[in-house]
């Protein structure tokens, strides 16, 4: 209602933000029309937001134009588009200080938040987590991009609920890792609550059920990403804790995570040997040695291997590397460590299969030896 209000006053004032705000969209039209190929236009387009903006901050009574918070966020949300093309810090500072804007206005009052509000939340947590990403050294971006996300969980739709859990749960993942000065216990905190956020978004979403998709709304780079880190965060409490229920859990979600993703997604590749790693060390438990990494130590393969312990991990771990290698991208250079670490793993695994073999025909030896034994003293 406020928008068409604003257009019939427009009409009798001579409003030009009206003019500049529709040919800015127009500019943007023709840039999306040109598969995102039309910088001039993208450019343009900015540009009439830029000038829109300008005469709505201000009317001529003095007051902010009413679709002051609506032009904020799709100007920034167009900027934002260049920034990803042209990765310009001044882009992404502006980005953010127009969310902001639009933020303190919505905030100060909660009536006037339009239908776009979630999507403000969200874009304005992404760039806050840009920011860190960055330039890990801006700890703050961080922290709001949680307080963010944080209130996205609570507002909107399911879909917005469900993706502000994927988002709140990746970035206190995130944080386990940020060189603040916090104890270990502090870190674990956020991690085990990273867990628990994750979780209670895959379950509420209905994520990974379904081969090569969500049946889920929520988006796939969110959904994936949401698994992708729930596999993560178990692997990490894992290797704090040495919880082999934790160990599990990241196995289950690398899977899942597979599972979910679409076959030309670059990504598969190194989750299939994240998903490797985990086998082997799951395979180390199972034949009671130390989780210790990739040793072919003599002792290790040779003295007292159990035939029957761990085959289906090493396996398992053996058919992922394989289709790592066989990755029609392995070759290309910026893949090169993928393929030098998959290449030794392999060879490791393989060797453990091979010595697992070895063990277990011996075992039937001396199982048909003592057969025979047994079946002369019987005699």
């Amino acid at each position: 209602m406020a928008g068409c209000w604003s257009s019939f006053l427009d009409f009798f004032r001579g409003d030009p933000s009206r003019k500049q705000f529709k040919r800015a969209n127009a500019f943007y039209s023709q840039y999306k029309a040109s598969d995102k190929k039309d910088l001039k236009a993208l450019n343009n387009s900015i540009a009439n937001y830029e000038l829109a903006l300008n005469n709505r901050r201000k009317t001529k009574d003095g007051l902010p134009h009413p679709d002051l918070g609506i032009t904020l966020i799709t100007y920034a949300s167009v900027l934002w588009e260049r920034y990803t093309i042209t990765h310009s810090q001044s882009d992404v500072l502006k980005v953010i200080e127009l969310d902001e804007e639009a933020y303190a206005l919505w905030e100060s009052d909660p009536a006037s938040r339009p239908p776009d509000y979630p999507v403000l939340l969200l874009d304005l947590g992404n760039a806050y987590c840009n920011q860190y990403k960055v330039n890990p050294a801006l700890h703050d971006m961080l922290g709001k991009a949680i307080i963010m996300f944080d209130k996205l969980k609570e507002v909107g739709t399911e879909t917005d609920k469900q993706t502000g859990l994927i988002k709140l749960g990746d970035a206190l993942y995130t944080w386990c890792y940020d060189d603040l000065a916090q104890s270990q216990d502090e870190k674990e905190e956020k991690l085990d609550r990273s867990i628990a956020i994750l979780e209670k978004a895959i379950e509420g979403g209905r994520i990974g059920r379904k081969e090569g998709a969500s049946d889920s709304s929520i988006p796939y780079e969110t959904a994936r990403q949401g698994l992708l880190t729930l596999a993560m965060a178990y692997n990490l409490r894992f290797q704090n804790r040495k919880l082999r229920a934790d160990l599990d859990e990241a196995i289950k979600y690398n899977k899942l995570v597979l599972k979910h993703m679409r076959n030309d997604d670059t990504n598969t590749p190194y989750s299939l040997f994240d998903l490797a790693e985990k086998l082997f060390v799951k395979y180390e438990y199972e034949q009671g040695r130390r989780a210790t990494g990739r040793s072919t130590d003599g002792a290790w393969l040779s003295i007292d291997l159990k035939a029957d312990k761990g085959v289906n991990e090493l396996r398992g771990a053996e058919g992922a590397l394989t289709q790592v290698l066989q990755w029609r991208e392995i070759d290309d250079a910026k893949h090169a460590e993928l393929k030098s670490e998959s290449t030794k793993l392999l060879d490791t695994v393989r060797t453990h299969i091979t010595n697992l073999s070895r063990t277990a025909s011996r075992a039937s030896s001396s199982t048909n030896l003592n057969a025979s034994d047994n079946g002369a003293e019987h005699v």
